[in-house]
């Protein structure tokens, strides 16, 4: 279930838990950010630093930054 809350859409979880909902045009962008500012760290620490944002594909999406990242 999805709610709009300020203008803002978010994806609520069962335990309601919120997750801020990226367009896809951002993703890359996001990526980035996490990955570099985090030293590079892998992927399950990205997923960490992701947790309260959902995006379509999330995981994929981490996976292949990472797998991808030519530092």
């Amino acid at each position: 279930p999805y709610r709009l809350i300020d203008d803002l859409l978010y994806h609520v979880d069962l335990e309601g838990n919120k997750s801020l909902c990226l367009p896809k045009s951002c993703v890359r962008d996001i990526l980035e950010l996490v990955h570099n500012n985090k030293h590079h760290f892998g992927r399950h620490r990205m997923m960490q630093d992701l947790q309260g944002i959902h995006f379509f594909r999330k995981e994929w999406h981490v996976r292949q930054f990472c797998a991808y990242c030519p530092s």
